[in-house]
């Protein structure tokens, strides 16, 4: 065809959409894809947890109109009552949470739950009395590590400043526990992902674990480095780390593509901060998926 001779072709636009409308429902098996979105929610947890916005924020205002209906007698009971003081640490925000958990996961002692308490009422508008409260307990418990590693649970999940600024006062409170606990970080892709190929599809559950571990290591590493600007053994820590995970990317021979891109997405983290040679690896051994990443790198 001689597309310098060619000129436009004009379709009608209701030709048009009776051809969209019969590709839509003629041409694609619906029935295999509601099949396979069923057997995707069913079998694999990843599909089940279900946030709709809309809804909350709907739900939220009927549940503020119902309560502050004139002479309402649950109205007059929520205000008179001492729990909903905006003093009290025990108010529920109203604003959202960052992340919580239940605190029954745990073999915990009463500071460790009033500890897990107040970080899952956290919040912008709550932080000063929270914080207050928080500072009392790592101030005066024992065991300050355990803290810690319930501090970094909630990291792990989401990488708020909120919760930066808490590990910034174990730190200035004990900062020996601090340093060890980092000291032990093991940021190595494990090895219950390595041995089996996640992406298949029998794996699935595997692969959302998977994502979920990288997100972990991800986010501390986001939160170290911004402990690491009045820091230098954060600084030296995190920079060993950078040399560490390049060299393993550069050294691992016949691995998936989903391990090397593991490593690739934290040393893209580490690049924030850090100077990262230019990555030279053999694309034909990966998929395309690898080579996405490192272009983010603007080498």
């Amino acid at each position: 065809m001689d597309i310098e001779n060619c000129d436009i072709i004009k379709i009608d636009y209701n030709i048009f959409l009776q051809k969209k409308k019969n590709y839509i429902y003629n041409d694609i098996i619906c029935d295999n894809l509601q099949k396979k979105k069923k057997e995707l929610i069913q079998n694999y947890s990843c599909f089940n947890e279900k946030y709709d916005s809309k809804f909350l924020w709907e739900k939220k205002k009927m549940k503020k109109h119902f309560y502050n209906k004139p002479h309402d007698k649950y109205n007059n009971y929520y205000k008179n009552n001492s729990y909903n003081s905006g003093s009290n640490i025990n108010t529920i925000s109203q604003d959202k949470k960052v992340y919580t958990f239940t605190t029954n996961k745990f073999n915990t002692n009463k500071e460790k739950k009033l500890f897990i308490s107040l970080l899952n009422k956290l919040s912008e508008s709550n932080k000063d009395t929270i914080y207050n409260n928080i500072t009392d307990i790592i101030t005066n418990y024992n065991y300050i590590e355990e803290l810690l590693d319930i501090i970094y649970i909630y990291i792990g999940k989401n990488n708020d400043k909120l919760y930066s600024k808490i590990i910034s006062d174990i730190k200035n409170i004990n900062d020996d526990i601090f340093y060890q606990n980092m000291y032990k970080l093991n940021y190595h892709l494990d090895k219950q992902y390595q041995d089996i190929n996640i992406m298949l599809d029998e794996n699935y559950d595997t692969y959302c674990d998977y994502k979920k571990y990288k997100l972990k290591f991800q986010n501390i590493f986001e939160m170290l480095i911004d402990l690491s600007n009045d820091d230098t053994k954060i600084h030296d820590f995190l920079e060993k780390i950078n040399t560490d995970i390049y060299n393993i990317i550069h050294n691992e021979k016949e691995v998936k593509s989903y391990i090397i891109n593991y490593y690739l997405d934290l040393l893209f983290v580490l690049s924030k901060k850090y100077k990262i040679e230019k990555i030279d690896i053999d694309f034909t051994k990966y998929d395309k998926s690898t080579k996405f990443i490192i272009d983010k790198f603007n080498f």
